[in-house]
């Protein structure tokens, strides 16, 4: 007599073996796709956050425009201050400008800071804070980020004689 358990043996080893290799097939690319996912939305965040701090590079007004503005309270350096602070806010100020930049800027509207004691992040939002409640076309005291040579000398009769030029 003929016996189909060797043939129902090898059919189903045959079966089981096709739908493991599948199912880890399904499930490989399954998770490729999945990881390659995470992958691309993480890479595509670091493009993001680059394109983001090239954008405020590229909008800030460099601190030597603003020293060598010649207009009268330097008006135009306060209206891309503001413009600026208006887009970036207190971030972008304390990303763009040192902390001896960002203390001359302070010193120049008007507000008292320790930079000894506060960091940029802090002098950066007093400084919008004074910015955005700037009520004139200028900034109050635009002799503080002038820039000037100083020199002094000494005379015959012992006096001491400082000149400053501002550049």
């Amino acid at each position: 007599m003929f016996s189909f358990q060797p043939l129902v043996d090898n059919l189903f080893s045959g079966v089981t073996t096709r739908y493991m290799r599948m199912a880890s097939a399904q499930f490989l690319k399954d998770f490729r796709r999945a990881h390659q996912l995470k992958k691309t939305s993480e890479h595509r965040k670091r493009v993001l956050q680059r394109q983001q701090v090239a954008t405020v590079r590229k909008d800030s007004i460099p601190f030597d425009e603003i020293v060598s503005d010649h207009s009268s309270g330097k008006k135009s350096s306060h209206r891309r201050l503001q413009v600026f602070g208006e887009k970036h806010g207190a971030v972008g100020l304390g990303k763009i400008y040192k902390k001896e930049q960002l203390s001359k800027l302070c010193s120049a509207y008007g507000v008292p800071v320790r930079p000894a004691s506060q960091n940029k992040m802090q002098m950066a939002s007093r400084l919008l804070e004074a910015i955005k409640a700037c009520r004139n076309e200028q900034i109050p005291y635009p002799l503080c980020v002038a820039s000037s040579l100083q020199s002094s000398t000494e005379t015959d009769s012992g006096q001491i004689v400082l000149r400053i030029r501002r550049i």
